[in-house]
């Protein structure tokens, strides 16, 4: 008499009972990741456009110079790019508007406004003012520098 191994059985006995549900389950499983994809992209990500490719930002002050790269995002401005790059490199920036919503920037990495210095901006070596920064837009490949003179 020949002995059958009962836990073989029993799992064999299980998989043909459920196999359905078992297959069932996996596809509900991989639909519901494919449309979170899908909701994820399409929808989710529509304010945030990147475009490829990154922009430099260099920030000269008399004790240092600092160089940022970074990504672009379609509509940065210089502004952007300098919040941006505050925030990454920890470099102490204020800003703020003016009555005609001009830009003022009042402090950056050492830069005071009340200073004799004055701030300046370029962007690809063409000079544009402090009050255009929130308006001048930036593509991949720009190279924007800040310095006090």
């Amino acid at each position: 008499m020949r002995l059958r191994n009962h836990s073989t059985v029993m799992q064999k006995s299980f998989y043909l009972k459920y196999s359905n549900s078992i297959r069932l389950g996996f596809a509900l499983i991989m639909v519901s990741f494919a449309l979170f994809l899908f909701i994820n992209r399409w929808f989710l990500n529509k304010d945030v456009v990147k475009v490829p490719g990154t922009a430099s930002l260099i920030v000269e002050t008399s004790e240092k110079n600092r160089v940022f790269e970074g990504e672009v995002i379609e509509g940065m401005t210089v502004l952007d790019a300098l919040i941006a790059a505050s925030e990454a490199g920890n470099i102490k920036f204020e800003y703020g508007f003016g009555d005609s919503g001009r830009v003022d920037v009042t402090e950056l990495d050492g830069y005071d406004n009340d200073l004799s210095k004055e701030l300046k901006f370029y962007l690809n070596d063409s000079h544009i003012s402090e009050e255009e920064i929130a308006t001048v837009f930036i593509r991949p490949g720009d190279r924007i520098k800040v310095g006090f003179q």
